[in-house]
């Protein structure tokens, strides 16, 4: 287990306006003993009079009605958690015609990760960015995020096309027929990978995803996804307190029945006594 209490700042991305304090609330409420900030990414606004299926379904009329009164949510359940707490402009996947990501909302993420090291970098410091492990089945291929070109010239645009496609096939092969984690988490977690080389004062952390490891722990696509990266992951628990992880996911009134119908979210005995957490390294060129 790494030693957290050297770390001076952590910077948690969340995808969801959720995700953070499902999944990172043990970072969140101090075992990592530095402040912790969290930045989630798919917080905008749809365009006025868009509807969806799980809009409707949280008792909402609208898109924007949801992702306003998602906001407030947030706001409430992550007061006293966050030291700060920002939200990005792109859209949740459901208001995105076609489900496509693109090469510029990759770039917008890895710039505010930019910003908030450059903003608390300094001699001395510590700094962590958590991102989610994205297990299950879907990966993104190339032209799913938007079509962008691998960088370093052509050997080096070959290698990483022919490593990519090793790792799609033995990720599918490992998790065939369990459930998949949101293709937003996947996106997230690779947009900070792709740009490890511009992050690089960060120690990078992934955060195993709830309510998705009901369905499918994260062990085996960390180490694929390792793996496939040339790098090393090592896992480690952190005790998590669930009363008082319980009270504050309480404040996403209008989520945990649509996240999790078994009513699991809405049971303080039923969450995990523990938050899997993965260092991720270079482990070779």
């Amino acid at each position: 287990m790494p030693d957290l209490t050297a770390l001076t700042r952590v910077l948690v991305i969340s995808p969801h306006l959720d995700d953070a304090a499902l999944s990172a609330w043990s970072v969140l409420g101090g075992r990592a003993h530095c402040p912790a900030d969290v930045m989630t990414v798919f917080a905008g606004l749809p365009a006025e009079g868009v509807s969806t299926d799980p809009d409707r379904t949280c008792g909402f009329s609208t898109g924007i009605e949801a992702i306003q009164a998602r906001r407030r949510e947030d706001e409430e359940a992550l007061a006293g958690l966050a030291t700060r707490n920002w939200w990005l402009p792109l859209l949740d996947r459901m208001y995105v015609p076609g489900g496509r990501r693109t090469a510029s909302e990759s770039e917008t993420i890895v710039r505010e990760a930019e910003g908030w090291l450059r903003d608390h970098g300094s001699p001395g410091a510590q700094l962590a960015i958590a991102i989610p492990a994205g297990a299950g089945v879907h990966v993104a291929s190339a032209s799913e995020r938007g079509g962008d070109h691998p960088r370093g010239g052509r050997y080096l645009a070959w290698a990483r096309a022919l490593k990519h496609r090793v790792y799609v096939r033995r990720r599918k092969a490992a998790l065939a027929g369990r459930g998949p984690a949101h293709p937003d988490h996947i996106f997230v977690r690779d947009a900070i990978l792709d740009a490890l080389d511009r992050l690089s004062s960060a120690q990078i952390l992934c955060y195993e995803e709830l309510p998705y490891l009901w369905s499918q722990r994260a062990e085996s696509e960390m180490a694929l996804l390792a793996a496939s990266r040339g790098m090393t992951a090592d896992g480690f628990d952190l005790a998590v307190d669930r009363v008082d992880k319980h009270r504050h996911l309480l404040a996403y009134k209008s989520q945990l029945t649509a996240l999790d119908p078994e009513g699991r979210l809405l049971d303080s005995t039923l969450l995990p006594a523990e938050e899997r957490y993965w260092t991720l390294s270079t482990s070779g060129l």
